[in-house]
Parts: C-alpha cells; sequence; structure tokens
C-alpha cells in the first residue's frame, strides 16, 4: 500500500514507524528539512521537504498512484486543505487529524 503522511511531529512518526514495520511504502512530507531527515534516517521511508498544500509537493510525493493520505499536521484547517487537495488529485482515501470539534 503507498502512503503519503504530511506532518513529521510525534504522530506523523509514530505512524510513519508503524506503516513502515507493516512494509508499506510510505513518504513523508514537511516543510522542516531537519524533521524529514530525521524520519528517513530512521525509518525506511522517503521523505519530501515542502509545503503539503502544494500541489507540486504532493505530485513529487506519488499523490497519483497513493492508496491513502494521511494529514497530521498542527493545523487542523492545512490538514483538511491537503486532504481535499489530495482527494481531488490522486482519487486516494484521505485522513485528517482535526483537534477542535468546531
Amino acid at each position: 500500500m503507498k502512503i503519503i503522511i504530511l506532518g513529521c511531529g510525534r504522530v506523523g512518526q509514530s505512524l510513519a514507524e508503524k506503516l513502515n514495520e507493516d512494509k508499506n511504502d510510505v513518504t513523508v512530507i514537511d516543510v522542516s528539512a531537519e524533521k524529514v531527515r530525521m524520519v528517513t534516517n530512521r525509518y525506511d521511508v522517503m521523505g519530501i521537504v515542502g509545503n503539503g498544500a502544494t500541489l507540486s509537493v504532493q505530485q513529487e510525493a506519488g499523490i497519483a498512484d497513493a492508496d491513502l493520505f494521511i494529514a497530521v499536521t498542527n493545523s487542523d484547517e492545512l490538514n483538511l486543505l491537503c486532504c481535499l487537495l489530495a482527494k481531488k488529485e490522486g482519487n486516494c482515501q484521505t485522513i485528517a487529524r482535526v483537534k477542535n470539534p468546531e
């Protein structure tokens, strides 16, 4: 299964670890080069440095062939926007972490 994770914080790292252990093809995206480097060095995953709300970044990550897109940044709005973009561009399943119930 090809999975793209947006956000390399604690949740993103945890997801990358578990999904990689299950032999999935995982790509992580984050604006912080240091966080991407840390995750890619620790786990057997691909990493893209950039804004996940940008179509070109999602295309570089392989959204056209992705089965699942997971957005787990600290911004609810960014997570929802990125999932909408991924759904339209890649026609894949999406999961957005939303902390604010409103």
